[in-house]
């Protein structure tokens, strides 16, 4: 029996209606949904065909933790299971290797398959979704929109609902998204006074030629006005068996990542019937989070702690092959290029090992990348009022307490205020158990292009960044692993 983890938004339009925007497969469950996920039908499914093998084929960096809470699931509720087995694949793939079938085995799938009509159709391309919908006259189950290509041919279903957000200057009334392309879009308002449909035939006169566009209404509901941010309707749910069977996982609500703005979104300008703006995440729905894995690293400008005095920093775009940096040897830290090793790696307890030490490092090597979007994450930690930007896959060394163990795990998936703590690593040996909770994790949209700096450093895979002042400075657990593995 196989099984596939599907997310689907909805977003709530001006009558209260919710409309289908988007289905995904590949995806994260987020951490809010966790503690709700409802796996009884997948427990019934297997008790009631003698399920004895329960197979996950996942991601890492999108569905480590989903995977375990998978296996404490099954093995609680499932006792014909004697084998809880798995395969990941890296990120970028797309083709994984799926095991092979049979009537005693059951195999969810996670990640990504380019051979599944789902994923590589209906999940990969809105516009094969959306005609689907058109096709089974269900078209008021998603936004009204417009398309046009020569393999379709058109569909115009962009009727009662144009132009009805004209009513608040701050909200746009349409969005233009390719469909090639995850995540560009462009927004625009109806800046004339000759009424929707001059506003419709400026659009569709201004859409690009050879290009997978789709032009739909913006989908905007009053209630956000209270909550000053639009937000979403994420459900997780499982496609299973040959019959396609559906059961519903989890669902809720999820704010964009930033407050709209006010006031006006558009300027006076004379004989423009359709104005465009950005809008930089302001009016997405946020079904899909930052592509931080794209920006892993430091920020060029945050500042690497040298050797030969407690304060000695320099920026990390002026590190260089040779440049010998402060370090620290926590005895026991695994040394290997493999970066499943680092991440399964744990110790119990938070105290660091009585025989690790202060040490230096040299950097090997240094590698530039940009973030996609000029998108970015930052952290603060308490005691300091000072942000530290790394990249969202930048593994931090943390000390979790409701765990009682101490690991690496990527930034954008720490919760703040959630008894997660760094080492502060400047009080030992004096001092080998003083923890600075994470209290801030945030993401942020930069007005200039963000270049993050990757270094990969020797003997020991870890180096400082200056936080707040140099009484508190932690491990920053930029691992020489990662910068091989890419």
């Amino acid at each position: 029996m196989k099984g596939t983890l599907i997310s689907s938004d909805y977003v709530k339009d001006y009558d209260g209606t919710l409309k289908l925007i988007e289905l995904n497969t590949d995806t994260q469950v987020y951490t809010s949904f966790t503690s709700s996920l409802d796996f009884s039908d997948i427990h019934s499914a297997v008790n009631d065909n003698s399920i004895t093998e329960f197979h996950v084929v996942w991601k890492e960096g999108l569905h480590r933790s989903l995977k375990t809470i998978i296996s404490e699931s099954i093995s609680a509720n499932c006792p014909g299971v004697t084998t809880f087995s798995h395969t990941k694949v890296s990120k970028e793939t797309l083709y994984p290797v799926v095991p092979t079938d049979n009537s005693d085995k059951f195999i969810l799938r996670l990640a990504y398959d380019e051979n599944a009509i789902l994923d590589s159709t209906y999940a990969k391309k809105n516009i094969n979704l959306y005609n689907l919908y058109v096709s089974a006259s269900e078209e008021d189950s998603i936004p009204e929109f417009y398309y046009s290509s020569s393999e379709i041919g058109v569909i115009d279903t962009l009727s009662s609902s144009f132009g009805k957000n004209s009513v608040y200057d701050y909200i746009p009334d349409t969005v233009l998204r390719d469909d090639d392309v995850q995540n560009t879009f462009q927004f625009h308002k109806d800046v004339s006074t000759s009424g929707s449909a001059y506003f419709k035939s400026a659009l569709l006169g201004q859409l690009p030629e050879d290009k997978s566009n789709i032009l739909q209404h913006y989908c905007f509901h009053s209630s956000s006005l209270n909550t000053g941010r639009v937000f979403s309707y994420r459900e997780y749910g499982v496609i299973y068996d040959t019959d396609l069977k559906y059961t519903k996982l989890s669902s809720g609500r999820v704010k964009a990542l930033f407050d709209f703005p006010t006031g006006s979104i558009v300027k006076s300008e004379p004989n423009v019937a359709a104005q465009a703006t950005e809008g930089k995440h302001f009016y997405e729905y946020t079904t899909k989070q930052f592509k931080k894995y794209m920006s892993d690293g430091v920020l060029r400008d945050e500042e690497v702690l040298l050797t030969g005095s407690a304060d000695n920093y320099t920026h990390i775009i002026s590190a260089s092959a040779g440049t010998v940096v402060s370090s620290f040897h926590w005895d026991g830290l695994p040394d290997s290029d493999d970066i499943t090793i680092v991440d399964e790696w744990f110790q119990t307890g938070s105290e660091i090992p009585a025989t690790s030490l202060h040490s230096t490092a040299s950097v090997e090597g240094l590698r530039s990348n940009f973030s996609p979007n000029q998108e970015g994450t930052r952290f603060k930690v308490s005691g300091s009022s000072d942000w530290t930007y790394v990249g969202g896959k930048t593994r931090v060394l943390v000390y979790s307490q409701a765990n009682d163990t101490t690991s690496f795990i990527p930034l954008d998936d720490i919760t703040p205020n959630a008894g997660l703590y760094v080492h502060n690593i400047a009080a030992f040996p004096e001092n080998n158990n003083e923890l600075l909770e994470i209290t801030h994790v945030e993401n942020f949209i930069s007005e200039t292009r963000l270049e993050y700096i990757e270094l990969d450093v020797e003997p020991d895979d870890v180096f400082f960044i200056k936080s707040g002042d140099q009484n508190t400075r932690f491990v920053s657990a930029l691992i020489h692993n990662i910068f091989l593995n890419k």
